[in-house]
């Protein structure tokens, strides 16, 4: 016995067949958060404030968090974390409480030093000296993806003027660990580093000064080294 299917109807082809396509269609990618940093920052609230406007004229919304408050601010739903260099001690007595979150973080100058060496990282304190460099040299200027994705170009060897005027803290690295990505060394040093990175999400910005003492291109550098420090937390997911 032979069964007899009914026939649809031809108007309602179009409809069926565009029913099985979308059921077939892969889910649309999950979207990156739109950006929002926290910039935190102790007395030096002058600074902080440069930092703001700077990053929130790139398109990087950037609210102010006092060091003070770290206990009890909601850090949650931001993609950038930024220790500024004014926070100390502060910063690094909040180490854990930040580190729990796992978000990207920019340390800056000596309060990310301080803070980078409570984690206990190659890159942060006691494991560097001091002085006032304002600018750098570039490390893997042809091959590391952080210099091939950035506007400032910098042959390997040539020295970037970054700044006008500040303090530094150098890292020393003459024989870096396996999960430290070299990015910028002192210029007239090869084993002193002011940008680099360690492990997934953790980069020290050496320079203490803010964007007031910074030259255009040392603007462009700082707002990069952001925009490649926010990716590192998407990269992870």
């Amino acid at each position: 016995m032979r069964l007899r299917l009914p026939r649809l109807a031809p108007a309602l082809l179009p409809a069926l067949c565009a029913a099985s396509l979308l059921s077939a269609a892969p889910a649309p990618p999950e979207r990156a958060p739109k950006s929002k940093v926290a910039y935190v920052y102790d007395k030096d609230k002058a600074a902080a404030d440069t930092f703001k406007k700077l990053l929130d004229d790139d398109r990087l919304p950037t609210d102010l968090v006092p060091v003070a408050e770290l206990g009890k601010a909601d850090l949650k739903a931001y993609t950038l974390v930024l220790i500024g260099s004014d926070t100390g001690r502060a910063a690094a007595e909040a180490a854990k409480a930040l580190e729990d979150l796992k978000k990207p973080t920019l340390a800056l100058g000596e309060g990310g030093y301080s803070y980078l060496g409570a984690l206990r990282l190659a890159i942060g304190a006691p494991h560097g000296w001091h002085g006032t460099r304002t600018s750098l040299s570039a490390c893997g200027a042809s091959t590391e993806k952080f210099w091939t994705s950035c506007q400032v170009k910098l042959p390997e060897g040539k020295a970037l003027a970054v700044y006008k005027a500040s303090g530094h803290v150098g890292i020393h690295l003459p024989s870096p660990p396996g999960d430290v990505a070299l990015l910028g060394r002192e210029a007239n040093d090869a084993t002193h580093y002011v940008l680099v990175k360690q492990g997934p999400r953790h980069l020290l910005w050496g320079f203490t000064a803010g964007p007031d003492q910074m030259t255009a291109e040392g603007k462009q550098l700082f707002v990069h080294t952001c925009r490649y420090t926010e990716a590192l937390g998407a990269a992870k997911k």
